[in-house]
């Protein structure tokens, strides 16, 4: 999980500079990552809450 976490902060962290850019097309691939990353980590979290 916490390598998902470092992941998406990163992501948020390129996000920001190409908004800051106004590359539209960056921006919407890293939205499509970020969206991806966070249903596995969804995913993990509520399999982990699941076992206990």
């Amino acid at each position: 999980m916490n390598k998902i976490t470092k992941q998406l902060e990163n992501l948020y962290s390129w996000t920001k500079f190409y908004q800051d850019r106004g590359n539209k097309e960056a921006i919407r691939k890293c939205q499509t990552e970020i969206a991806q990353l966070k249903q596995a980590f969804n995913q993990l979290k509520s399999n982990k809450n699941g076992k206990k």
